[in-house]
């Protein structure tokens, strides 16, 4: 696994003078470089630039330096700044001493401890629940009464995606416990359990909505997957999507799904799905997407053509997997920050190859594409922010892009392009002296001419 670390640097001085210049970033750990990376051809008072760093880093203090020359080698301009290796996760600007704010963990609410285990519970190592999908279960949480589970049983429509979900508590340490399910059969046929996608799911960082510095662990992540390590006293949750395509007959439908942990007793839960006579159908006068999406993102960064392969292949499944579930159009994010080719204009690779997939995969209606940070006008503590807006470089790098851009859909046969240069513009708790939404109907214009 990989991470990035952004830096936005500007010039104490105009370098104009020189026309263009390149520049070097140096991440230094002492004297021992951990990575460097570089911009091309820059002629802007200021840029950003992306160091792509091993998943794991060493500790201690770090060193960011930036070194920038002119076309013969010449030096003209040097900086650096020191900080902490906690300090690299973060918001932080060097000149603030209110900048690095340490992350503290708000804790889960505690769930009571409502169900006794009975001697079969501890027989084979662990108690079985099922909670409502809308509803979150933690690594700490604790089943209810009402929602212990000998069996599962789902009603569906046809041509959706339905999930099925359960939960171990466990009493003991149960090691790896692996998880499969049979075909589903019923008296006018049978549903394969090759429609049946088994999950897991994990807990990450969540910190939107909540003060500065706070984040909580939130079970959200589903993985694929059907084995998972779950130690003693904890609880997972398994998450099953089944598929129910337009042509399945209703009635019911009737499998098994078997648990088998490393240090437990295997169980056998029946599941039952009632299909009804009713098929979901798309509007045609409305679309859907989700808002925003970041798969092709990316291809922009400095891999290798293989890496970049399995990159696109990997999107474009996303995609396929969007137009099964109903998704009718796409909406996607750009890189955070603007990187350049080595003629200095703008590197694009990410919404090409977001434009061929597309079309590719049958989205006919028009894309939307979120750019704002390719013209610094993010919000303050993104990358790209509005912070360091320049009329005069970005409002020709909008025009630039946008030609580019809809050009390239053209002669291409990819759907057009509907540009969104501003992500919620009314949002004045993220803005800096009212900026974003003030040059909001100039961003349009000059998209619009």
């Amino acid at each position: 696994m990989k991470k990035a670390l952004y830096v936005s640097f500007s010039f104490t001085k105009s370098i104009k003078e020189y026309k263009n210049v390149n520049v070097h970033g140096f991440l230094l750990n002492g004297d021992k470089v951990v990575c460097e990376t570089s911009l091309k051809a820059l002629s802007e008072n200021s840029g950003n630039l992306v160091f792509d760093l091993s998943y794991q880093i060493p500790e201690g203090q770090y060193k960011i330096r930036i070194d920038a020359f002119i076309e013969k080698g010449d030096l003209v301009a040097t900086g650096f700044t020191t900080v902490e290796k906690a300090d690299l996760r973060n918001y932080f600007y060097p000149k603030s001493k209110n900048s690095v704010v340490p992350f503290e963990e708000i804790p889960a609410h505690p769930e009571l401890e409502e169900v006794k285990a009975t001697s079969r519970d501890k027989s084979i190592g662990y108690i079985l629940f099922s909670r409502s999908p809308l509803e979150y279960v933690f690594p700490e949480s604790r089943p209810k009464k009402s929602e212990i589970i000998n069996h599962l049983a789902i009603q569906v429509t046809r041509n959706e995606f339905e999930p099925i979900t359960f939960s171990l508590y466990s009493l003991r340490n149960l090691g790896a416990v692996k998880i499969s399910i049979t075909d589903l059969k019923g008296d006018s046929g049978s549903i394969s359990k090759d429609k049946i996608r088994v999950a897991y799911v994990e807990v990450v960082q969540e910190s939107i909505g909540l003060p500065e510095g706070k984040f909580l662990n939130l079970p959200t992540l589903i993985k694929p997957g059907d084995q998972i390590n779950i130690e003693a006293g904890k609880c997972r949750r398994f998450w099953l999507t089944i598929r129910i395509d337009d042509h399945v007959s209703p009635g019911a439908y009737k499998g098994k799904i078997t648990i088998l942990p490393q240090n437990g007793s295997k169980t056998l839960i029946p599941i039952e799905v009632t299909v009804v006579p009713i098929s979901l159908e798309d509007i045609p006068s409305v679309d859907y997407f989700m808002m925003m999406t970041y798969e092709f993102t990316e291809l922009t960064m400095p891999w290798s053509d293989e890496e970049k392969k399995k990159i696109y292949q990997s999107a474009c499944a996303i995609l396929k997997d969007y137009k099964e579930h109903g998704i009718t159009t796409l909406c996607f994010h750009s890189p955070f920050i603007l990187l350049l080719k080595e003629d200095g204009t703008p590197n694009l690779e990410d919404i090409f190859a977001a434009l061929r997939a597309s079309r590719d995969m049958g989205f006919k209606g028009r894309i939307i594409w979120y750019m704002g940070n390719l013209i610094q006008t993010s919000k303050p503590r993104h990358p790209g922010s509005i912070m360091s807006f320049d009329k005069g470089i970005d409002l020709p790098r909008l025009k630039y892009i946008v030609e580019t851009v809809s050009k390239y859909a053209r002669e291409h046969g990819c759907p057009d392009v509907i540009f969104l240069p501003i992500d919620e513009p009314g949002d004045s708790y993220q803005d800096f002296q009212n900026k974003r939404h003030s040059i909001t109907p100039l961003l349009l214009k000059t998209i619009k001419d």
